[in-house]
This record gives structure tokens, C-alpha cells and sequence, in this order.
């Protein structure tokens, strides 16, 4: 572990959580001296720029262009979102969700999206989510996580023809966000 970007120890982590702060590793016996009484660490910025920087590289080596970031499980607090909003042109999933962006004012780094996979979003949520994209001038952005299969090749087929119904175009975040600089 590493303390203020340069003291390091080795301790037992118990667990991990956020607060209004950030998010957190909790040791399993403080490190009185080092951290305080409370036994948790943060990630240093250094190792998180370290994080995405080869993050990055490896998407690039295999021939994309890095321009947006999605938070990992929606986690967004704290020292960590001040990195990807200096990093990341665009970041979409911000906060609590909704899907839809207003696009007086909008601010390419705190974009919503909605969850599209199975255990979060019915059909009828889908399709109101896209007809309000249809009738509202908001960029709307859906996305899901298919580690947990519950985005399935039905949910993703599905959401994909109820865009196409409503004469949606399908982009990337990239393709949208330059499009909307040319209006």
C-alpha cells in the first residue's frame, strides 16, 4: 500500500466502500501512525493517472481511439472523478443515471445514461426511455454491463430495433458530441 504518494506498508484489507470523499479501502487494523485510527486508504492519484494511462495504451494498441470514459459499476466520487474530467473529453454514466441529456448547457463530462440490461430495465422501460428520445431534443445514451449476463443478445437486439422503430441514430458518444458542435 502506498500513503500520500510515497510512504508504503503492508497491511490486510478487510473490505472497500465510498464516502462523500471518495472511495476507500478499509484495513483490517488501522496503521495508527500512517493513516490515522480510522484504517482507511485512498487510492493516490498518481497510481489511478498510472491506471488509465495503461488502460488506455492497451485499448489504443488494438486500434481505438480513447475518448470517453464510463465509470466502473457508476462509481464516481471524489478524487476520481476530478482525474477523468481532466483526462476524458466525454463520460457517460454520471451519477444516478436517467438517460437522457438536455442539450442547453451540456456538460460532456457528467453525461447520464440509462442501464439497459435485464434486471435493470424492463421492455416498457426501453421503449418509454426511447420514445421520450424521440420526441425530446436530448442526446440520450443507453449502456449496460455484460459481465453479469444480464445484457443479453435479446435485451441488446431489442434495444436496438425500438431505436431504429422511433428513426433513432445509433452513434458512438464521439459521433454524437461532434454533431451536436456543428449545430
Amino acid at each position: 500500500m502506498v500513503f500520500d504518494e510515497g510512504t508504503e506498508t503492508t497491511a490486510t484489507v478487510a473490505g472497500r466502500g465510498s464516502d462523500s470523499v471518495g472511495q476507500y479501502v478499509e484495513l483490517a487494523e488501522p496503521i495508527a501512525e500512517t493513516v490515522g485510527q480510522s484504517g482507511y486508504v485512498r487510492y493516490p492519484g498518481s497510481f489511478m493517472r498510472e491506471i488509465l494511462e495503461k488502460t488506455d495504451a492497451r485499448l489504443e494498441s488494438w486500434g481505438l481511439d480513447v475518448t470517453g470514459f464510463v465509470y466502473p459499476y457508476g462509481l464516481s466520487e471524489g478524487l476520481a472523478e476530478e482525474i477523468v474530467r481532466e483526462r476524458y473529453p466525454a463520460v457517460a454514466n454520471h451519477r444516478y443515471g436517467g438517460g437522457h441529456n438536455e442539450l442547453a448547457g451540456l456538460d460532456p463530462t457528467a453525461m447520464r445514461r440509462m442501464y439497459v440490461e435485464t434486471d435493470k430495465a424492463t421492455q416498457d422501460d426501453v421503449d418509454a426511455f426511447m420514445d421520450t428520445a424521440a420526441e425530446e431534443d436530448v442526446l440520450a445514451i443507453v449502456g449496460g454491463h455484460s459481465q453479469y449476463g444480464t445484457l443479453t443478445e435479446d435485451r441488446l437486439r431489442y434495444t436496438i430495433e425500438t431505436a431504429l422503430e422511433r428513426d433513432l441514430a445509433i452513434v458512438t458518444m464521439g459521433k454524437a458530441l461532434a454533431e451536436l458542435e456543428r449545430r
